[in-house]
């Protein structure tokens, strides 16, 4: 994981001290880092992702948690994937270098390609969040509590009675909530799926007068 810039923190700050006081809570920090995970894929990395975020999170001028409307854990959530994005950032930066080294002989890298089954990961995970970012965009700001329920389920906190304790919502709320995101996922699976089969269509027609347009 690329190291983020250290801001500078003041741990006495109000808003500071509110997101200590959260984080000293028995689950929080393994919610955290199970929701870090999500997006490193690793338990070293998303304890590092969380140990950045949270020092961002105690800058007052960075991202202080001041929003009572928002929780200290979907705060968080938020600064960590910003955080992440910024990583990604500087890799894909890194990486463009390193590919500048490569086309001036600089270095060799293997011209084997991956192995199917990591083609086939990838692209399922792909697909995953593309429906994943298709539903939370048709949800929007109008089912605040299924957005978040789904946030916390994607970064493998599912039970319901965990969900509505850090969501400070009732096991109604968050039955209803699923309800709704299996509605409208639904709805948007069946979308994909049609999509998907008029695209693979429309391939195999051009495949099949493919030589016929370049017959002499």
């Amino acid at each position: 994981m690329v190291p983020s810039p250290i801001p500078v923190f003041d741990s006495q700050a109000p808003s500071s001290q509110r997101a200590l006081a959260e984080l000293s809570k028995e689950k929080t920090r393994r919610h955290l880092v199970a929701i870090a995970k999500w997006s490193t894929g690793t338990d070293a990395d998303a304890e590092d992702l969380v140990s950045n975020a949270l020092l961002a999170v105690l800058d007052p001028e960075k991202a202080p948690w001041v929003s009572a409307r928002r929780t200290f854990l979907t705060h968080m959530s938020y600064v960590m994937r910003h955080v992440w994005d910024e990583d990604m950032r500087r890799a894909r930066v890194k990486q463009e270098h390193s590919d500048e080294d490569v086309t001036c002989d600089l270095k060799t890298v293997s011209k084997e390609p991956p192995a199917d089954e990591e083609v086939h990961r990838r692209r399922s995970l792909q697909v995953l969040r593309e429906l994943g970012e298709r539903l939370m965009a048709a949800i929007g700001d109008k089912y605040p509590i299924a957005r978040k329920s789904y946030e916390l389920g994607a970064a493998g906190i599912e039970d319901a009675e965990d969900q509505a304790g850090i969501l400070g919502c009732s096991m109604e709320d968050i039955y209803h909530a699923r309800d709704t995101l299996k509605r409208y996922a639904k709805q948007i699976r069946e979308d994909y799926e049609q999509a998907e089969e008029h695209r693979m269509k429309e391939l195999r027609e051009r495949t099949r007068t493919k030589p016929l347009e370049n017959a002499p």
